[in-house]
């Protein structure tokens, strides 16, 4: 299977981080891929960078022919958090796109970068596996140590755990882990997820957990979600401490 993998980032009133990020997608040596950028903040923010990308040869932007790798959506209410951002980006595919059965949606944060052979791994995990969402391990940004894993319920407490949170992404066992819930930070999901359940519940968790909500309703429809750790791990600026506190 060699499905495309349909990026949707969203991006409010900042260009820095994702020049790293587009760079770093540009690189992957799995090229079946597609990037929508979802701009919800004031649109001129992102045109110094998109006029760079275009000169740079990065992506053909804009333009919806086949050889087309980002698409950006602008123009949107100024009232909307991540899960709307997400939510535009999905119905776009919906209505714009035919997406095939065997098509990837991957969220991503603009903060994040990953090593080049990494969506090849991602997609290879997903090929060992049907219908299942899968997930990768996050480190913080200059360091060796996990930020999360695998989120699996403790029902007794009723709270999702981080047991590998502070390890050593050397210590992780060699093998895929499974989880009761994903991060929305780079979830890749079959696109027929999102014509089984729907989309992410933006009225009522507009920033935040949404990304569980969604995962969890999708276990409870009956799909798996594994985490890849053969994908190596994404970096994050997310602060630790930002992080603790959600936990």
């Amino acid at each position: 299977m060699n499905g495309k993998i349909w990026f949707i980032i969203p991006v409010y009133n900042r260009k820095g981080p994702i020049t790293s990020l587009l760079e770093c997608i540009h690189k992957q040596t799995y090229k079946n891929y597609h990037v929508i950028v979802v701009d919800h903040g004031q649109s001129t923010v992102f045109d110094e960078y998109e006029w760079k990308i275009r000169s740079d040869g990065l992506f053909t932007s804009c333009n919806e022919n086949s050889n087309t790798k980002i698409t950006r959506i602008r123009d949107l209410p100024k009232s909307f958090h991540w899960t709307a951002a997400i939510n535009n980006g999905i119905k776009y595919l919906q209505s714009e796109i035919h997406l095939s059965s065997d098509d990837y949606i991957m969220f991503n944060n603009d903060d994040t970068i990953f090593q080049k052979n990494y969506l090849q791994a991602m997609m290879d995990c997903a090929n060992k596996y049907k219908k299942t969402i899968i997930g990768s391990i996050c480190a913080e940004s200059g360091s060796d140590k996990i930020l999360y894993a695998n989120l699996p319920l403790n029902k007794v407490k009723a709270t999702f755990e981080y047991p590998y949170f502070g390890t050593k992404i050397s210590n992780l066992p060699n093998k895929e882990l499974y989880s009761d819930v994903l991060k929305g930070r780079n979830a890749m999901s079959p696109a027929n997820v999102f014509k089984d359940i729907g989309l992410l519940a933006e009225k009522k968790l507009p920033q935040n957990r949404a990304d569980h909500e969604i995962s969890f309703r999708a276990r409870k429809f009956g799909y798996k979600i594994v985490i890849a750790t053969n994908a190596g791990n994404i970096r994050s600026e997310e602060h630790t401490s930002e992080l603790q506190s959600q936990k």
